[in-house]
């Protein structure tokens, strides 16, 4: 056989490997149907567009390629389809393409567009596409007013900044969108147990100034936790405040409040409800904030605010107590008889029932700048006596009361 034959040869068994590893859902004709949405993840194994090619959907170029796909071409999409229910009970979805480490390794930088119509040509209609930026694993998009019982299809593609492909392994989320609701509009509380909130600005807009305005969360499921993520944040630092109460309004106990800018902060709270509020001053604003709640059949991972109506108890003395933090332990009280400076902050409030006649130290060690320790015989917001009080102050850290005496018991 002549080396002419042997490569011709070769050529041919190249390209019946090349065809065999294609992916089934190569072409919109072999596509995979995922049924009925909502499901998440679509089935217990991964998909891939590993050795995928480009489909021809269109005639017409301007049609071919989804008007948000990088790069202007489509190289290596995959197809599946899903449906509606036929009820109409959800018409809204998120769905969420995201890269897994599989034995192809993760797709990179995905790319997703939703038509209707048939898997022919020139029948296709594309109504919504989504592409990943440069080095994300992860694609959402939400599409909403989707027709119940109606059949969608999913093209899903990677784009590349280079000539190496960034196919790979996935998994496919299509699960109800959760529902969005702006602070300081008409609803102003609900029963959902997921959902998302913005500033009154919404996702592109900033807020306004002097705003003042409430926001309460009582899910209507069985729930012993709701989890708050505020995802992103950026308000004036020290004017603007974003403000989390255990109950249905501003008069609960606090359970945190953000100022300034940050990202991926948690909230947990064990109560039936939670109201957000955010206030505003008469002088510059930001982009605001963006947050997501869910509540869970599961208890808090925080534990539940210490207040006096539920706080620590001193069985007797000597006491001691170590890996304390007032972190989410609430600010519950903001008035007393002694330096009332510190009681702005958060609290770790105990209890101890002194038989009278006795002298105390209090020492705290380990503790953040402007740290305060008080003594009352009461709760501090009715209190009627400070018995001793040191610390609270700007740059005063681990205050100890070197003598107290307590002279009634009780």
């Amino acid at each position: 056989m002549s080396i002419k034959k042997n490569l011709l040869l070769l050529n041919f068994l190249f390209s019946i490997l090349t065809l065999m590893a294609q992916p089934v859902n190569d072409d919109c004709g072999g596509l995979i149907d995922l049924g009925e949405a909502p499901f998440c993840p679509a089935v217990l194994d991964t998909f891939n567009n590993v050795g995928a090619t480009s489909t021809l959907i269109a005639t017409d170029p301007n049609f071919q390629v989804p008007d948000c796909f990088n790069g202007g071409i489509v190289e290596r999409d995959v197809w599946f389809k899903f449906t509606v229910p036929l009820d109409g009970s959800i018409t809204d979805f998120t769905i969420t393409i995201t890269g897994v480490d599989g034995s192809n390794g993760s797709i990179m930088q995905p790319q997703v567009a939703i038509y209707r119509g048939e898997c022919l040509l020139d029948e296709l209609q594309e109504l919504d596409c989504a592409s990943s930026p440069l080095g994300a694993s992860e694609i959402i998009i939400d599409v909403e007013g989707l027709t119940p019982g109606l059949e969608y299809f999913l093209r899903i593609n990677d784009w590349s900044d280079s000539a190496a492909p960034n196919e790979g392994d996935f998994v496919i989320c299509i699960d109800e969108l959760e529902p969005c609701f702006l602070m300081c509009d008409a609803v102003t509380q609900v029963e959902n147990c997921e959902g998302k909130l913005y500033d009154s600005g919404g996702p592109d807009g900033n807020y306004s100034s002097n705003e003042n305005c409430t926001f309460t969360i009582c899910p209507s499921e069985f729930h012993q936790c709701i989890f708050i993520n505020v995802v992103e944040y950026n308000m004036e630092s020290g004017f603007d405040d974003l403000n989390f109460y255990a109950g249905t309004d501003t008069n609960a106990p606090q359970i945190f409040s953000l100022t300034g800018a940050g990202n991926d902060f948690e909230v947990q709270a064990s109560s039936n409800c939670v109201t957000i509020q955010f206030t505003s001053d008469g002088s510059v604003t930001g982009s605001g904030f963006f947050l997501e709640w869910m509540c869970s059949p599961d208890t808090c991972t925080i534990p539940p605010l210490v207040t006096c109506d539920e706080p620590v108890e001193i069985p007797a003395l000597p006491y001691m107590n170590s890996d304390l933090s007032t972190c989410f332990a609430g600010n519950t009280v903001t008035t007393g008889p002694c330096n009332d400076f510190f009681l702005f902050g958060e609290e770790y409030i105990f209890t101890y029932n002194s038989p009278g006649d006795e002298c105390i130290m209090v020492n705290i060690t380990g503790s953040s700048e402007e740290t305060g320790v008080g003594i009352y015989n009461d709760c501090p917001n009715i209190a009627s006596e400070c018995i001793a009080a040191a610390g609270g102050t700007f740059g005063s850290i681990d205050p100890t009361i070197n003598a107290a005496f307590l002279e009634q018991p009780g």
